[in-house]
């Protein structure tokens, strides 16, 4: 039997805690040799090719993780309840509640606010699949938007537009990391004179952008509800989860009370949506080393940027340098998707849709026609592999292709 499953084995044998800890110990040190092993210098080892996508964990983050084990931390507990704190005043949020994905952020947040049947929430075309799933679970109507024209977002006066009697949510997101100030659109929407109750709540998706400061705040802070989706191909991951950040302590006791089975109150729906605290300490170690991420993304994406604008062929969207985390990075070429995507393969790089699931029109049956921008987006794009572990050689192999496709 392999060294490592034969620790793993023996670590479910054992039937007390001094036991579990030496065992644990053995695991972390034989990690240590494979991640060593498997994070050498790459760039004299000969590969042949490059995957779309490697998640960035570290060896502390593995550390974290087994020693939660040791301890019996796998279900929501302390650990779990630090890493809300921590995030929260990490990126300057007044509370912050973690959840098991992205989807059951989104359906929390939507019940707590008591949006439901007859409701409408205005989104992009190209808006994550879960915020959608999300509105359909609660029984309330999403109104979709078209992005703009050379733009990964919406207009201001597409969103206003769409606005009726019953528009209670607008979810504005930053697609692959890019950034769009969304702030006069915020100012048109309070200044419409909304009672409480028919009051327009602001959701911010910062899942591919999180981490990153605009004219002194991070990014999300003034919105009604932030959301961070912490799956394994965002800025950070916990393996699957999502934390949900508010400024209204009205809000966050609801949204606290409906996370969890057993709340002695007076009884409505619940659900079992709270992170184990194993997950929570791989969160916690990830926290320390997010602005090493964002700024090796930087770097890889300004070198795509600049071989991008050398070929008349292609294009992307990317406006804001310095705001901008390049959290996935798309390109949009002149020709069908399928053109690009075999240029791709035939070097041995793996690529992705730019919208995996397709653009949320499609999936709801409306008219392609009037969502052009999302559906070019979709037809003529890819996104390209840009993690932190990518290799110097295939940085550079990556950005040869960029700048030999025809």
């Amino acid at each position: 039997m392999p060294r490592l499953k034969l620790l793993l084995f023996s670590y479910k044998l054992c039937s007390n805690y001094v036991q579990k800890r030496l065992v644990s110990l053995c695991l972390i040190d034989r990690w240590d040799i494979m991640i060593q092993a498997n994070t050498g210098d790459v760039r004299d080892r000969k590969e042949s090719g490059i995957a779309y996508f490697k998640p960035t964990i570290s060896k502390n983050d593995i550390k974290s993780v087994l020693e939660s084990f040791v301890s019996d931390e796998i279900s929501f507990g302390q650990t779990a309840r630090t890493y809300e704190k921590e995030f929260g005043e990490t990126f300057e949020f007044s509370y912050a509640l973690s959840t098991t994905s992205l989807n059951s952020a989104y359906h929390l947040s939507l019940l707590s606010l008591d949006i439901k049947t007859g409701n409408e929430v205005i989104l992009a075309s190209n808006a994550p699949l879960s915020a959608l799933d999300a509105i359909y679970q609660t029984g309330a109507e999403p109104v979709l938007v078209d992005i703009q024209k050379n733009s990964f977002h919406p207009s201001q006066e597409s969103i206003i537009h769409k606005i009726t009697e019953n528009t209670r949510a607008v979810v504005l997101s930053y697609p692959y990391g890019s950034f769009y100030d969304y702030q006069d659109l915020k100012k048109a929407i309070a200044g419409l004179g909304r009672s409480s109750k028919e009051k327009i709540y602001i959701f911010e998706d910062i899942s591919y952008i999180i981490g990153s400061e605009f004219n002194g705040s991070y990014v999300g802070t003034d919105a009604d509800v932030t959301i961070a989706g912490l799956h394994e191909d965002m800025l950070m991951t916990i393996g699957k989860g999502a934390m949900v950040m508010t400024a209204n302590k009205n809000l966050y006791a609801i949204l606290k009370d409906r996370r969890m089975h057993g709340s002695n109150k007076v009884y409505r729906p619940r659900f079992d949506y709270g992170i184990a605290d194993y997950q929570a300490a791989m969160g916690l170690e990830q926290l320390g080393h997010l602005n090493a991420v964002i700024e090796r993304k930087r770097k890889i994406g300004e070198k795509y940027i600049e071989v991008v604008m050398q070929n008349n062929g292609l294009e992307t969207c990317f406006k804001s340098a310095r705001v901008d985390t390049y959290g996935a990075f798309p390109i949009i070429a002149q020709k069908p998707v399928e053109h690009i995507q075999k240029y791709f393969n035939s070097l041995q790089i793996e690529t992705s849709r730019t919208i995996p699931f397709g653009p949320l029109h499609d999936m709801i049956g409306l008219n392609v026609l009037d969502y052009p921008n999302t559906a070019r987006l979709f037809e003529r794009g890819l996104l390209l592999p840009i993690y932190p572990g990518l290799s110097r050689t295939n940085i550079e192999r990556i950005m040869a292709s960029i700048k030999g496709y025809y």
